[in-house]
């Protein structure tokens, strides 16, 4: 179990918001300009699939989040797919 200030999380496998930016800062640039040229909406997957400030890879409602540090599991997948279409 991870401890995060002082208290206990049921959560394993964190990351940092500012670890997950670093990592996807330019794609998500990148993506950015290109729903603004074509009119189109950017979701923000790290406001769907992080808290706060920090990124789990585990969800105990969800499962498995991440099949490896820059791909969604089937679970992250749906996570998103929840927050694009909501039930």
């Amino acid at each position: 179990m991870s401890t995060i200030a002082g208290k206990r999380d049921d959560i394993q496998g964190l990351r940092a918001v500012a670890e997950y930016q670093n990592a996807t800062g330019d794609w998500n640039a990148h993506l950015a300009k290109l729903a603004e040229r074509h009119g189109a909406q950017l979701l923000s997957t790290e406001k769907v699939l992080c808290r706060k400030d920090l990124c789990p890879m585990f969800d105990p409602q969800d499962g498995v989040l991440y099949y490896n540090s820059g791909h969604v599991s089937n679970a992250g997948a749906r996570r998103i797919v929840r927050a694009l279409v909501p039930m």
